[in-house]
């Protein structure tokens, strides 16, 4: 049986992930200065607020209705997680299906308090 080679570079995957994610939270912050950082004041409050797992998805919803400006892209969330992840505030345990129909039922992270 003939597996297909697969020729994976972590390190290029890695720095790439977090290009995209400075290039998406440097054009939300371009276009709404001070973006990430209020972003990441409403990932502190939906904290408070939550308890048990989440994805980004939800974290998204409850920052939009109450008011938060949507950024150019929805994966400048990605930098605003990462970073809290970075900070032991949170911690990915998995990944589940989102919601949204026009995702096409992608995966994505779940995550939880640290």
């Amino acid at each position: 049986m003939n597996q297909l080679a697969i020729d994976f570079d972590a390190p290029l995957g890695r720095k790439l992930r977090d290009r995209g994610m400075a290039r998406s939270t440097g054009n939300a912050d371009d276009r709404y200065p001070g973006w990430a950082e209020r972003a990441h004041g409403y990932l502190l409050e939906f904290l408070a607020w939550h308890d048990g797992n989440f994805m980004a998805e939800e974290l998204r919803q409850f920052a939009y209705e109450k008011g938060f400006e949507r950024p150019p892209s929805e994966r400048a969330w990605g930098s605003v997680l990462h970073k809290a992840a970075k900070q032991n505030l949170i911690r990915m345990v998995g990944y589940a299906k989102v919601s949204n129909p026009n995702a096409h039922n992608t995966p994505a992270a779940v995550w939880t308090r640290a």
